[in-house]
């Protein structure tokens, strides 16, 4: 009886239906390499390319994110070799479809009137045009490194739009400002200068206090010492400790009113 009633529990539990997995309804994107186009060392813009595929796989809103290592794997040779010559939109929709991905992003950096110029697109494979294209311009590479993220940024949200269904990633999101920041912000002009004044006043203060009182340590070992008539090697030793301490407070007195000054300035 016992026997029958656990094969019976068995039949059901595999007749049963499985749940679901949940759908990732996010698109797919594959991203082809930077092109170099002038003026760009190509290591440079092997840095720039594992920096802008970081961004857009951290950026939440793709459910995979193709490299170059990816779609070498993926094309055949015949392939790959029209890929080199690929550059306008229809071209680059065949091979999204060859890649089963309906986004393709694609991105160029050269140097022009030595500054550097950053075309970023991605392209819709299904419709065969740009859904969102950026150009941007940077005075120089570290200013370029600084601003590559909120380029991908807005590419992506120019593109996508509001068809991801799911809460937007905080890496696109503008970071909320504190309460401090919004005090700050909304303050008049003058509240924002005594404000300025006072850190800066307070700053500077403190700097002269700390300075002041290591000399006025020494000063104090020093006077000391000169009374003493039949001096040991401790009162010699208890002098050195004490302009040790004088010197230390010294610098950090100087290293603060410098910052007291520039917070002024």
């Amino acid at each position: 009886m016992i026997a029958n009633v656990m094969l019976t529990m068995l039949l059901m539990a595999a007749e049963a239906p499985k749940p679901k997995a949940a759908v990732d309804d996010r698109p797919g994107i594959a991203a082809l390499d930077l092109v170099a186009v002038k003026g760009v060392e190509s290591a440079v813009a092997r840095l720039l390319n594992e920096a802008m595929l970081s961004r857009l796989k951290s950026s939440g809103r793709f459910s995979s994110v193709l490299g170059s290592s990816d779609l070498k794997a993926m094309l055949s040779m015949e392939q790959q070799k029209a890929v080199l010559g690929c550059g306008d939109e229809n071209c680059l929709a065949e091979l999204g479809g060859a890649l089963g991905v309906p986004l393709l992003f694609s991105a160029d950096v050269g140097v022009v009137g030595g500054r550097f110029m950053l075309n970023l697109k991605i392209l819709k494979v299904d419709e065969a045009r740009v859904a969102d294209r950026r150009t941007t311009i940077y005075a120089d590479e570290g200013e370029l490194l600084e601003g590559l993220h909120a380029a991908i940024d807005t590419v992506i949200l120019g593109a996508l739009g509001e068809e991801v269904s799911a809460r937007p990633p905080e890496a696109l999101q503008a970071p909320a400002a504190s309460a401090a920041e919004k005090a700050t912000a909304n303050a008049p002009p003058q509240a924002k200068g005594a404000r300025k004044w006072w850190l800066g006043g307070s700053t500077l203060t403190l700097g002269a206090l700390v300075a002041a009182g290591g000399w006025l340590y020494f000063d104090s070992e020093q006077q000391q010492f000169n009374t003493v008539e039949d001096r040991q090697s401790d009162d010699f030793e208890r002098l050195d400790q004490a302009q040790t301490v004088a010197n230390s407070a010294l610098g950090v007195g100087a290293g603060v009113l410098v910052l007291g000054g520039w917070l002024l300035w």
